[in-house]
Protein backbone atom coordinates (compact mmCIF):
# COMPACT_ATOMS: atom_id res chain seq x y z
CA UNK A 1 0.00 0.00 0.00
CA UNK A 2 2.89 2.12 0.90
CA UNK A 3 4.27 1.80 -2.39
CA UNK A 4 1.67 2.62 -4.73
CA UNK A 5 0.69 5.97 -2.20
CA UNK A 6 4.67 6.59 -2.94
CA UNK A 7 4.15 6.19 -6.75
CA UNK A 8 1.00 7.90 -7.28
CA UNK A 9 2.62 10.95 -5.45
CA UNK A 10 5.50 10.65 -8.00
CA UNK A 11 3.28 10.58 -10.67
CA UNK A 12 1.17 13.35 -9.78
CA UNK A 13 4.32 15.35 -9.06
CA UNK A 14 5.96 14.68 -12.73
CA UNK A 15 2.87 15.58 -14.26
CA UNK A 16 2.30 19.09 -12.18
CA UNK A 17 5.86 19.98 -13.23
CA UNK A 18 5.06 19.25 -16.77
CA UNK A 19 2.24 21.65 -16.79
CA UNK A 20 3.98 24.20 -15.06
CA UNK A 21 7.23 23.80 -17.29
CA UNK A 22 4.63 23.84 -20.47
CA UNK A 23 2.90 26.71 -19.13
CA UNK A 24 6.05 29.17 -18.51
CA UNK A 25 6.79 28.35 -22.60
CA UNK A 26 6.44 31.08 -24.88
CA UNK A 27 4.34 29.51 -28.20
CA UNK A 28 7.74 29.89 -30.05
CA UNK A 29 9.30 27.33 -27.34
CA UNK A 30 6.49 25.15 -27.85
CA UNK A 31 6.19 24.50 -31.40
CA UNK A 32 10.13 24.77 -33.25
CA UNK A 33 10.16 26.21 -35.98
CA UNK A 34 11.32 22.84 -38.17
CA UNK A 35 10.21 22.58 -41.94
CA UNK A 36 8.16 19.83 -42.25
CA UNK A 37 9.99 16.42 -43.85
CA UNK A 38 8.43 15.19 -46.46
CA UNK A 39 8.80 11.31 -46.70
CA UNK A 40 10.80 10.09 -49.80
CA UNK A 41 8.13 7.75 -50.88
CA UNK A 42 6.13 10.82 -51.64
CA UNK A 43 8.11 12.61 -53.51
CA UNK A 44 8.98 9.72 -55.52
CA UNK A 45 4.96 9.13 -56.02
CA UNK A 46 5.00 13.17 -56.93
CA UNK A 47 7.74 12.85 -59.25
CA UNK A 48 5.93 10.06 -61.41
CA UNK A 49 3.05 11.92 -61.43
CA UNK A 50 4.81 15.43 -62.79
CA UNK A 51 6.69 13.18 -65.30
CA UNK A 52 3.83 11.76 -66.84
CA UNK A 53 1.94 14.80 -67.58
CA UNK A 54 5.24 16.67 -68.60
CA UNK A 55 5.03 13.83 -70.92
CA UNK A 56 0.90 14.17 -71.65
CA UNK A 57 1.63 18.14 -71.80
CA UNK A 58 4.37 17.92 -74.39
CA UNK A 59 2.37 15.66 -76.51
CA UNK A 60 -1.00 17.64 -76.22
CA UNK A 61 0.55 21.45 -76.88
CA UNK A 62 3.57 20.27 -78.42
CA UNK A 63 6.55 21.33 -76.82
CA UNK A 64 9.57 19.94 -75.47
CA UNK A 65 9.15 18.31 -72.10
CA UNK A 66 12.32 20.23 -70.45
CA UNK A 67 9.63 23.40 -71.43
CA UNK A 68 7.25 21.99 -69.40
CA UNK A 69 7.06 24.16 -66.37
CA UNK A 70 5.51 23.89 -62.95
CA UNK A 71 4.24 28.16 -63.03
CA UNK A 72 3.33 27.55 -67.18
CA UNK A 73 -0.16 29.12 -67.48
CA UNK A 74 -2.42 26.88 -70.00
CA UNK A 75 -3.51 29.33 -72.01
CA UNK A 76 -1.48 32.81 -71.52
CA UNK A 77 2.23 30.55 -71.27
CA UNK A 78 1.82 27.51 -73.35
CA UNK A 79 -0.80 29.30 -75.40
CA UNK A 80 -3.58 26.39 -75.90
CA UNK A 81 -7.04 27.02 -76.41
CA UNK A 82 -10.51 25.32 -74.58
CA UNK A 83 -10.54 22.94 -77.05
CA UNK A 84 -6.32 22.11 -76.02
CA UNK A 85 -7.75 22.21 -72.04
CA UNK A 86 -10.28 19.82 -72.58
CA UNK A 87 -8.21 17.42 -74.37
CA UNK A 88 -5.39 17.62 -72.06
CA UNK A 89 -8.24 16.91 -69.18
CA UNK A 90 -9.23 13.75 -71.24
CA UNK A 91 -5.98 12.63 -71.64
CA UNK A 92 -5.38 13.13 -67.74
CA UNK A 93 -8.40 10.66 -67.07
CA UNK A 94 -7.42 7.79 -69.24
CA UNK A 95 -3.99 8.52 -68.35
CA UNK A 96 -4.42 8.21 -65.05
CA UNK A 97 -7.85 5.98 -64.64
CA UNK A 98 -9.43 9.47 -63.13
CA UNK A 99 -12.82 11.23 -63.46
CA UNK A 100 -12.14 14.59 -63.39
CA UNK A 101 -15.99 16.96 -62.45
CA UNK A 102 -16.42 20.19 -64.72
CA UNK A 103 -16.42 22.09 -61.80
CA UNK A 104 -12.54 21.05 -61.10
CA UNK A 105 -11.80 21.13 -64.75
CA UNK A 106 -12.18 25.52 -64.42
CA UNK A 107 -9.70 25.54 -61.53
CA UNK A 108 -6.85 23.73 -63.56
CA UNK A 109 -5.27 27.02 -64.64
CA UNK A 110 -1.54 26.03 -64.85
CA UNK A 111 0.67 23.57 -64.91
CA UNK A 112 1.31 22.94 -60.72
CA UNK A 113 -2.43 23.14 -60.95
CA UNK A 114 -2.75 19.48 -62.14
CA UNK A 115 0.46 18.23 -60.61
CA UNK A 116 -1.56 19.22 -57.46
CA UNK A 117 -4.90 17.65 -58.46
CA UNK A 118 -3.96 14.14 -59.85
CA UNK A 119 -1.45 14.12 -56.84
CA UNK A 120 -4.64 14.26 -54.08
CA UNK A 121 -6.69 12.34 -56.38
CA UNK A 122 -4.62 9.55 -56.62
CA UNK A 123 -3.88 9.74 -53.06
CA UNK A 124 -8.05 9.94 -52.19
CA UNK A 125 -8.02 6.17 -54.77
CA UNK A 126 -8.55 3.29 -52.89
CA UNK A 127 -5.43 1.10 -53.33
CA UNK A 128 -5.89 -2.11 -55.70
CA UNK A 129 -4.42 -4.57 -53.29
CA UNK A 130 -7.42 -3.52 -50.37
CA UNK A 131 -9.84 -4.23 -53.00
CA UNK A 132 -8.22 -7.56 -54.52
CA UNK A 133 -8.68 -8.64 -50.82
CA UNK A 134 -11.84 -7.77 -50.08
CA UNK A 135 -12.88 -9.51 -53.55
CA UNK A 136 -11.05 -12.78 -52.65
CA UNK A 137 -12.65 -12.45 -49.37
CA UNK A 138 -15.91 -12.69 -50.60
CA UNK A 139 -15.17 -15.03 -52.90
CA UNK A 140 -13.83 -17.21 -50.24
CA UNK A 141 -17.35 -16.78 -48.40
CA UNK A 142 -19.25 -17.30 -50.93
CA UNK A 143 -18.06 -20.79 -51.81
CA UNK A 144 -17.90 -21.43 -48.43
CA UNK A 145 -21.54 -20.72 -48.01
CA UNK A 146 -22.72 -22.92 -51.01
Amino acid sequence: MRNELVCSTLLLALIASTAVSNAAQTPEQKKPNVPPVESPTKTAFRKKIEEKLNEMFSVQFNIDTDKVKPDARLVEDIKGDDLDVTEMVMRVEEGFELEIPAEDVEKLKCVKDFYDYVEKRLQEKPKPEATGLVLRLDAFSQTKLR
